[in-house]
């Protein structure tokens, strides 16, 4: 069963934005800020589709793809193109550039064979954005379990999360793709940019 922060975007943009604490934006600006004016782009786990927001001005050709069937039809409700979408049994479209953002960890311990999927589908460029302190890590018990359990997308409960080492760990086969990469919201977000070669 989904928890309530999947239940609606309203709620899941309300709780991402008490988790990065004033630095909400930052981490939209800092991916958009990678991608080229008239690029496609799919991202991948959407969610809400905030990203949209921070590129429709560059005219991007954009595909939200989401396993929440009520955040695709929030989207397309919205006039944002989005549709349903499981990581593991569905073709990811070629695109330019291919996004994730804040949801490698929720594949773990398979986020390697996501990561492949990511790769082979874009055509230039992979970005990917992941918190690598978060409230799961908390010291407190009370809030790091407040946090397992409001992550749960519709597939179980999502214990995992990356820090720092293990995120990089987890891009070292890719380490020769890299042409970017850095900190954003204090220390909270690492986005890496990846260049297909050709």
């Amino acid at each position: 069963m989904r928890s309530i922060t999947y239940w609606h975007p309203f709620i899941y943009s309300a709780l991402l934005k008490l988790s990065y604490k004033g630095g909400y934006r930052k981490r939209y600006e800092a991916v958009s800020s990678f991608i080229k004016e008239g690029s496609s782009v799919v991202d991948v786990c959407c969610g809400d589709c905030r990203i949209y927001d921070y590129l429709k001005n560059k005219r991007v050709n954009y595909t939200g793809l989401d396993f929440n069937t009520c955040f695709v039809n929030w989207a397309n409700n919205r006039g944002i193109p989005a549709r349903q979408f499981n990581i593991y049994n569905d073709e990811i479209p070629r695109s330019d550039y291919v996004l994730m953002m804040g949801s490698l960890y929720q594949f773990f311990p398979r986020h390697g064979e996501v990561l492949e999927k990511l790769f082979k589908a874009a055509s230039k460029y992979i970005v990917i954005s992941e918190p690598v302190k978060n409230n799961a890590q908390s010291n407190s018990k009370t809030i790091s379990f407040i946090s397992k359990i409001l992550n749960d997308p519709g597939d179980g409960i999502k214990s995992f999360r990356f820090d720092i080492d293990t995120f990089k760990n987890s891009c070292a086969p890719f380490r020769a793709y890299i042409v970017k990469e850095l900190f954003v919201v204090k220390g909270i977000e690492y986005v890496v940019m990846l260049k297909k070669q050709h």
